[in-house]
């Protein structure tokens, strides 16, 4: 990875009835997420998902890993933003030449319904509605999983122990099913060690949102080159005027309408302004972080070296754009048109 230690991306928020002359830092406005459950709940879900007899993701670390430095493992992490409708020739093309697929959330279902390969899928959001985002039926179908005569093993599903009980029900006791634990901080490394301490679990950190959270994922599954497909944290403006923008590159439901502006500034003096709710609007900053936060683990030898490449538009694609300016965007070009200051600008 990049040595980032140079750069700064500055992510301003003007608040309601501020002067965008006085913006403020998004972190400040939105800062890092407390969970949508407290902190008992969490702890009480990790050792309901400990106790659930669901094998733990631990049976399948480094089951992708190739051994070969120079021709690493691949693998396309699919989210839902909107830039996922267009990057779908690049998605093929990767398929293709042998990537895997990690999906997230609803992008299981998306990718089975258009013909492309699903090795993974994963759930993290501890919502009773989340236990619909996946039609187990689609996977069933083996035309759904046949491409040019080929027939692709059906996908596996990686659960949080966060999860909702629905979510728990609806895949325990499947074997296609592994068990893994967002770690958030809370004490839960603490339960694990001293209550399951004969017991294999595995314990991921990162952003709130799964999509990013998936790269801790598929590290541990041994992929050392990934692609980010559908994550964005920004909506994309509407076409004509009177239109909807997109949040999602799919209907989804129970959307947080919490609707805000903000403003990607990059060091360059490049600005573009973006609009999310307050959930994916702290996905952009938290992208950032992540990169700094691998880049430090790698330099420090507690995490082997893998490569980011971010695919979509950063002109409505607020984690492209923060992507483009610390040079890991997919398209070079990109890199070069939106991370450094235009010379007639």
């Amino acid at each position: 990875m990049a040595d980032f230690a140079a750069l700064k991306i500055e992510v301003d928020f003007p608040d309601e009835g501020e002067s965008s002359a006085s913006p403020r830092n998004l972190r400040d406005v939105i800062p890092a997420g407390k969970g949508r459950i407290d902190r008992d709940e969490y702890l009480a879900r990790v050792r309901r998902g400990q106790r659930s007899g669901m094998p733990s993701l631990m049976r399948l670390l480094n089951a992708e890993h190739s051994g070969n430095a120079e021709h690493p493992s691949v693998v396309c992490i699919v989210g839902g933003g909107p830039s996922l409708a267009e990057e779908v020739g690049a998605l093929r093309h990767l398929i293709k030449r042998g990537a895997k697929v990690i999906a997230v959330n609803k992008s299981h279902d998306w990718l089975l319904r258009r013909g492309l390969r699903c090795d993974y899928a994963t759930l993290l959001d501890p919502k009773p509605w989340v236990a619909d985002y996946i039609d187990l039926q689609l996977a069933a179908a083996k035309e759904n999983r046949r491409r040019a005569g080929k027939l692709w093993a059906a996908p596996k599903y990686l659960i949080a122990s966060q999860c909702d009980d629905l979510v728990l029900g609806k895949f325990k006791g499947r074997t296609d099913s592994y068990l893994w634990h967002a770690a958030a901080g809370l004490g839960e490394s603490v339960v694990l060690k001293q209550e399951f301490a004969g017991e294999p679990w595995v314990n991921i950190a990162g952003a709130s949102v799964v999509g990013l959270r998936a790269v801790g994922i598929a590290h541990g599954l041994g992929f050392r080159r990934m692609h980010l497909f559908g994550i964005d944290g920004s909506m994309k403006p509407p076409r004509d005027a009177g239109g909807k923008p997109m949040l999602y590159a799919y209907d989804k439901p129970h959307i947080d309408a919490t609707w805000r502006a903000f403003e990607v500034k990059l060091t360059s003096g490049w600005t573009r302004a973006f609009m999310a709710n307050h959930h994916m609007a702290r996905s952009v900053y938290e992208f950032e972080d992540s990169m700094r936060e691998w880049d430090a683990q790698i330099k420090a030898g507690k995490m082997e070296p893998f490569s980011i490449r971010v695919h979509g538009d950063p002109t409505y694609s607020a984690i492209a754009m923060v992507a483009a300016g610390m040079g890991v965007h997919a398209d070079t070009e990109e890199n070069e048109r939106y991370g450094k200051r235009p010379s007639n600008w």
